[in-house]
Parts: C-alpha cells; sequence; structure tokens
C-alpha cells in the first residue's frame, strides 16, 4: 500500500472514535514505518520542534521567521 501525503491527510481527519483517555497505544500499531508513528505521536502531544513551540518552552528567544 503506497501512503501519499494525501491519504495519511484524509486518515488522520476522519473520526476514528480513537479518544486520549484509551492511550495512545493505537499509534504504535499502524502499518507505518516507525519514523512515521513517531512523528504521529509527536503531532498527537503537540510537541513537534516547531518555533512557535520552542519559543514557548524557552529555547528560543523569539519565534518569528528569519
Amino acid at each position: 500500500m503506497l501512503i501519499t501525503v494525501r491519504s495519511a491527510y484524509r486518515w488522520l481527519t476522519k473520526d476514528h472514535g480513537l479518544e486520549t483517555s484509551a492511550g495512545w497505544n493505537w499509534i504504535w500499531k499502524l502499518p507505518l514505518p516507525t519514523s512515521l508513528c513517531f512523528f504521529l505521536w509527536q503531532g498527537c502531544h503537540l510537541a513537534l520542534p516547531v518555533k512557535e513551540f520552542l519559543c514557548q518552552r524557552g529555547v528560543l528567544a523569539s519565534n518569528t521567521c528569519p
């Protein structure tokens, strides 16, 4: 099965009935490479290292675009 950005976006925007209270183990059971599962896990936990989050955590002084 070929996974594209389009198919991943469509899958992510569907309501799967997956609740955070049930845990995040479902991410690791997906038939995806581990690196994509980790990226998805980071996204679900708002932990992607983007400038906005790094600034909020005090890693960067400013979140403005260079």
